[in-house]
């Protein structure tokens, strides 16, 4: 990532390095001035185009929220027990592929000031994997067991893994014992009882 801001695009440049440093730092430690300065504008330059870090953050959790449901659901071959678990594999391994963006679409204080377009995005996906695990159900998979109860499970372990693999407190302390294949095997054995 480069230090420098030669004129150009100010607002993609703003989002670009607020997400090369959440990744690198977490989101905590985000400030528009820290973007500024590694961008070597003005600390009032950002201010044109986000009112507040917040509004920066709820743009990147945007883009985040597009980003992660066009990868959820790149593969529409597939069905059953099968989808869910490629679409639990691909949301984890966006999570790690994508830290910066997991990061803001995770954090309650982005989520609060976001725009409600986020929430019925996430709102989809949700209603969407229920209706891939009924989906599963309908072929004989855990036909007894509640779908509701099911994605609680599998959205516990996805989320936690995810965290566990992507943000900074665990990530050098916990997650540094754990890989993406690890979380998947786990995952695997939830829902093919192996």
């Amino acid at each position: 990532m480069t230090n420098t801001y030669h004129h150009g695009d100010l607002r993609k440049a703003l989002i670009r390095e607020a997400i090369y440093l959440i990744a690198e730092n977490g989101i905590e430690k985000l400030s528009l001035r820290g973007v500024a300065r590694r961008l070597e504008v003005s600390h009032t330059a950002p201010m044109r185009h986000f009112k507040s870090k917040n509004e920066l953050l709820s743009t990147i959790a945007l883009e985040g929220a597009n980003a992660l449901l066009e990868y959820l659901y790149s593969d529409e071959e597939i069905r059953g027990v099968d989808k869910v678990y490629k679409v639990v594999c691909n949301y984890l391994k966006w999570a790690v592929e994508n830290p910066a963006y997991y990061q803001a679409l995770r954090s309650n204080d982005v989520m609060m000031h976001a725009s409600p377009a986020i929430n019925e995005k996430l709102s989809s996906f949700y209603k969407i994997i229920i209706s891939d695990v009924k989906v599963a159900q309908s072929l004989g998979w855990k036909e007894n067991e509640s779908p509701k109860k099911i994605l609680l499970h599998l959205s516990a372990l996805t989320i936690g893994s995810a965290s566990m693999l992507t943000e900074p407190l665990y990530k050098g302390s916990v997650g540094m014992y754990f890989t993406l294949d690890d979380t998947t095997q786990v995952i695997r054995n939830f829902l093919y009882g192996n």
